[in-house]
């Protein structure tokens, strides 16, 4: 299992060690958003992230699972839970989630 925040003003991305290890990189590896972003599955980030982050902003917390290609092209599952933060002003203005490894299915490249 591993966390992360997002700041939604700045996209600001802290994260626990053990989400370089979810993601298939070495313990240590620094990672970006941009770089998680770009093993998230294609499809399930246009069909399932996006859409529950909107849900998110309305709702202020979501769940889903979503496939996800480590470095040697291996495919995983992972769950993400999370919530949005709101500001004074009930603006969003950090997300705090969770990631949990969920299975491995092989490789696919």
């Amino acid at each position: 299992m591993a966390t992360w925040d997002l700041g939604l003003k700045d996209q600001s991305f802290i994260y626990s060690h053990r989400m370089a290890e979810i993601f298939g990189h070495s313990p240590g590896t620094k990672l970006t958003l941009r770089a998680v972003r770009s093993q998230i599955s294609a499809d399930d980030m246009k069909n399932i992230v996006i859409k529950a982050f909107n849900k998110a902003l309305i709702d202020n917390n979501y769940l889903y699972e979503v496939r996800i290609y480590w470095p040697d092209g291996s495919l995983h599952w992972i769950k993400t839970q999370g919530i949005v933060l709101r500001d004074e002003k009930d603006q969003p203005v950090k997300c705090l989630n969770v990631f949990q490894m969920i299975s491995s299915t092989g490789n696919y490249y």
